[in-house]
């Protein structure tokens, strides 16, 4: 096969005049560095766009983790100022049953009041040491409206995991719940309600445990930040609690897969399986799970004193034609073009320039060849070919001087033949003449003697 092809390319070439031939080869030696330069750009180009979609995507990370941190920071804030609200210092320092019902309606009413300020609280509660709800506001979510929720709707939260934690903490010691979805009478509430909740103890004059003030804080408006304006930066955002399940992702069926959540199983651990052990580890960094893919990630731990910790990770294609070209990989590709186009332009001028000098020796040649002695090629390259045609004009006037010698020779030849032809001539003529006079001059006497010879 391959001599097969080898006599084929072979055949070809033959096929091709030289001004082809030598523009062919030009233009091949010129490309494969420029194809070489190519390559190299383009790889160049694409780690350059790799490193700043690197750094894009980290940035993009750091700065909307840095928007939860300080939202998060603020929900503390305002926790620690409803436990030192004057109404629930009286409240948890009084002891008879009448004075703390008026109390506690003084504590519903600036619960009341702060949730309507701020419209970011699910819930507002106080719950007593044994862990039951004492006062609750609940913001609507379809109006955002607060309401006091009387005692009949009140709901013993002993048993829940929050609650045990958080009771066991010091007074000023803060809890934070793990983001997941909100439960009422020991069952996932419909439409479904992310929450996080912040806890602190509360402690009387004494310093003695009294209960706990609980915010049950709107999930969603927390979460509403990571992906916030991510279509217009070409990136996809995805939140991950500290299970590995997901808390927000562009697909929507893939959110709450945990065990304590929609338990379906969707998490990190399916859909990146290479780099999940990394994202739930590492605090920051790039991960690369697949080839057209780069995840920049960062750790959001909302307190130092809570154990756990969301991960959010941005994420964009990693591809090296995003789009078509890149303007850097765009204007490579011109590059190269007009390199080509050059190239290509040179080998044909150079070409050219080898070429016709040899074909006005050959037309000398052939003019020569047809008798034209006088013809002499002009050839003004200033290298070895016009040498060639100097030597060529040297050979036609030496051919010239020969022929012409030749030639005077030929005549002179032919003008002695000429003379001796005629002087030959004249020699034959005075022969003829001589040997007719003597045939007369002896047929005189020879008839008289045979006439006398015949009368005898």
């Amino acid at each position: 096969m391959l001599e097969w092809a080898s006599r084929r390319f072979k055949q070809m070439i033959r096929r091709i005049p030289i001004r082809g031939k030598l523009a062919l080869g030009f233009f091949l030696t010129a490309l494969v560095p420029l194809l070489a330069l190519a390559l190299l750009g383009l790889t160049v180009s694409n780690l350059v766009m790799r490193d700043q979609l690197v750094q894009r995507l980290q940035h993009e990370a750091a700065v909307r983790t840095g928007r939860m941190q300080v939202i998060m920071k603020n929900h503390r804030d305002n926790l620690t100022y409803l436990t030192q609200l004057p109404s629930l210092a009286r409240f948890v320092n009084t002891q008879e049953p009448e004075d703390r019902e008026q109390v506690a309606s003084q504590v519903a009413a600036d619960f009341l009041a702060f949730s309507k300020a701020i419209g970011s609280y699910y819930q507002i509660r106080y719950l007593s040491q044994q862990g039951h709800e004492v006062i609750r506001v609940d913001l609507q979510p379809e109006n955002r409206e607060p309401e006091v929720i009387p005692k009949e709707g009140l709901q013993y939260k002993g048993d829940r995991p929050y609650f045990r934690e958080a009771i066991g903490l010091e007074p000023g010691r803060l809890y934070v719940s793990p983001v997941e979805l909100n439960q009422e009478q020991g069952a996932l509430e419909y439409p479904l309600t992310p929450v996080w909740r912040l806890a602190l103890p509360v402690a009387d004059e004494r310093q003695v445990k009294r209960g706990l003030v609980v915010l049950n804080v709107f999930a969603r408006d927390l979460l509403d930040i990571p992906h916030t304006g991510s279509h217009q930066t070409g990136t996809e955002v995805f939140v991950l609690k500290h299970d590995g399940s997901f808390v927000y992702h562009p697909d929507t069926g893939k959110v709450w897969g945990g065990a304590s959540d929609l338990n379906t199983g969707e998490s990190v651990f399916r859909e990146y399986p290479e780099a999940a052990g990394q994202l739930m580890t590492a605090s920051a960094g790039t991960v690369r799970p697949r080839a057209d893919r780069l995840i920049s990630f960062q750790r959001l731990i909302p307190f130092p004193e809570s154990p756990y910790f969301l991960v959010l990770g941005v994420t964009a294609e990693n591809n090296w034609l995003p789009g078509l070209f890149s303007p850097m990989q765009l204007g490579f590709l011109i590059v190269l073009i007009l390199a080509a186009l050059v190239s290509r332009w040179a080998g044909l001028r150079l070409g050219r320039a080898l070429v016709e000098p040899i074909e006005d020796l050959q037309v000398g040649v052939a003019k020569l060849g047809a008798g034209d002695r006088g013809f002499r090629v002009r050839v003004e390259s200033g290298d070895e070919i016009q040498r060639l045609g100097e030597e060529f004009n040297r050979m036609a006037g030496e051919l010239q001087e020969l022929y012409d010698d030749l030639e005077g020779k030929v005549n002179e030849r032919t003008r002695t033949l000429a003379e001796l032809n005629q002087k030959l001539g004249e020699a034959s003529r005075h022969k003829s003449l001589f040997l007719a006079r003597t045939s007369h001059e002896l047929r005189t006497p020879l008839t008289s003697i045979i006439g006398f010879t015949e009368h005898l």
